[in-house]
């Protein structure tokens, strides 16, 4: 059996990127700013804008992490390996609302799988 090597992972970087058909516009809470007149405002900002690809079939171990965390409409969102997305962060993508929460994170990952749940 072959341990995987940098060439090896990036060859698989490029084959899973290559199949990421959707842009997703990241949204991140900032803390609360002062609106000026005496109130306190929402700060969220645009992170970024990534490729990514929507899945509804959860893996058992995902499929455990939403129950454990009560995610009623589960989806899976394939990011760029290495994507800078964090827990509560929400994604945009062709119009729906998803929060993102749970990253799963490896030394050796192909692409960033992130668990979200469906915002009504």
């Amino acid at each position: 059996m072959q341990t995987m090597n940098e060439a090896m992972l990036r060859r698989l970087r490029r084959v899973a990127e290559a199949n990421l058909n959707e842009m997703a516009v990241v949204t991140r809470q900032g803390e609360a700013a002062s609106d000026g007149m005496g109130g306190w405002g929402d700060a969220s900002q645009v992170a970024g804008t990534l490729r990514c690809r929507r899945v509804s079939t959860l893996s058992q171990p995902e499929q455990r992490i939403a129950e454990r965390m009560a995610v009623v409409r589960p989806w899976i969102v394939h990011l760029p390996a290495g994507s800078d997305v964090r827990e509560q962060d929400t994604l945009t993508i062709s119009g729906d609302v998803l929060e993102v929460v749970h990253v799963a994170r490896s030394s050796w990952e192909a692409v960033r799988r992130v668990l979200c749940r469906a915002v009504e």
